[in-house]
């Protein structure tokens, strides 16, 4: 048997060592194509900019990881950066395929604006978590959009089998219902809407597509007009998600939903820090001091309340919520001159709320104004017809 000469042995290990340094560069440089995709900063709140930073900032240390990827995604998507969130989304789907949690909020990201994609991320997370009841609804209503009915309300009531309070369950099947003309079926889902939540606009609105299906046009126009009252539209309880804005939502939008989502939980003092801290960026924000006296209105400190009242009625003359509300505020409290002139400064600037001439109303009448108070407490009925405490009052 021959032998391999010396000479020869060496010029293949160098072959062999620059065979593998090339595999290695090349390794390398797949990695290095994962770059942070630009993003528009301009209009972007400065709290929202920061954010932003000190999230690029922690995936700089941190490049191959799916989290870091992922915790970007969640806070350019939250504040409508859809095209870099996607691309963050799909950085951690490549690094942790089995994680749920990043092609579920790709699909939420993507709802709008790109139904099919959204469908394809929604499908993906289906495969590693079938039973997550928000998953299925919102797949649910995106089938739905395409008309595909049969599958559409398979995933509302699988949904709904672990959770049959979910009222955009009831009424996703309700609309199915009506798409394929089972009005029977559909009655009983929005029955079931109104037991779960009868303040829902968005329920009232589908129970007038389902009285103009049964020919009543009268009862049609009445709910209609009911549904303008009523809550625009249910928020789907969604814990993933909340966890997620409560964590990244940042900016005056998502303060704002965020303290909602606090006072709701009852975590009354968690919101008032929220406030303090936006405040503290911005004192003199007048819808900063507005939703920090709503706040405040859960707790009996009179003192904190009027002060942001004032705060922001002094800091925004045209903000007819903070008059509004104020004069509410007072009439509660028994300052009734001050809640008189709150009020009259709210309907100076909204002339048609019939909150405002509810409240300013009643107080009339209470003080015995009744030539004033009659004509509001009429215009407020006529606008809203189905509010008891307005017909009491008058």
């Amino acid at each position: 048997m021959r032998r391999t000469a010396p000479g020869h042995l060496f010029l293949l290990l160098v072959a062999i060592s620059v065979v593998l340094l090339l595999v290695w560069n090349n390794r390398g440089d797949e990695t290095s194509e994962a770059t942070v995709p630009a993003i528009d900063r301009a209009g972007l709140h400065p709290a929202v900019v920061k954010r932003i930073d000190e999230r690029i900032g922690a995936l700089e240390q941190s490049f191959d990881s799916a989290a870091s990827w992922g915790t970007l995604g969640v806070v350019l998507d939250l504040h409508d950066l859809q095209a870099p969130a996607i691309e963050c989304y799909l950085q951690a789907i490549d690094r942790d395929p089995a994680q749920f949690i990043w092609p579920y909020f790709a699909g939420i990201c993507a709802t709008i604006g790109n139904r099919d994609r959204a469908l394809q991320f929604f499908a993906t997370a289906h495969k590693l978590d079938a039973d997550y009841p928000p998953l299925l609804i919102r797949q649910g209503l995106l089938i739905l959009q395409g008309g595909e009915t049969e599958k559409a309300r398979a995933l509302f009531e699988q949904a709904m089998s672990f959770d049959d309070t979910l009222i955009q369950g009831h009424l996703g099947l309700a609309r199915c219902f009506m798409i394929d003309g089972d009005l029977d079926s559909a009655g009983r889902a929005l029955d079931r809407c109104d037991e779960l939540q009868p303040t829902s606009g968005e329920v009232a609105a589908t129970r007038s597509m389902w009285w103009q299906g049964r020919g009543d046009a009268e009862q049609a126009a009445l709910s209609l007009e009911m549904s303008r009252n009523k809550t625009p539209r249910e928020p789907l309880p969604d814990p993933l998600r909340n966890d997620a804005v409560m964590s990244e939502g940042v900016g005056p939008q998502w303060w704002i939903e965020r303290s909602r989502r606090l006072v709701e939980a009852n975590r009354i003092d968690a919101a008032l820090d929220l406030w303090r801290g936006a405040l503290a960026e911005d004192p003199d924000n007048p819808e900063f001091h507005y939703q920090m006296a709503r706040v405040a209105e859960r707790t009996a400190d009179h003192k904190l309340i009027i002060s942001h009242y004032l705060a922001a009625t002094l800091g925004d003359p045209r903000m007819a919520k903070g008059f509004s509300d104020f004069g509410a505020f007072l009439l509660k409290i028994g300052n009734r001159s001050a809640a008189e002139k709150a009020l009259r400064s709210a309907l100076q600037l909204a002339p048609d709320s019939d909150v405002v001439q509810g409240n300013l109303g009643a107080l009339l009448m209470s003080g015995g104004n009744s030539e004033e108070g009659i004509p509001l407490l009429e215009a407020a009925r006529d606008a809203s017809p189905g509010n008891a405490d307005v017909r009491f009052n008058l």
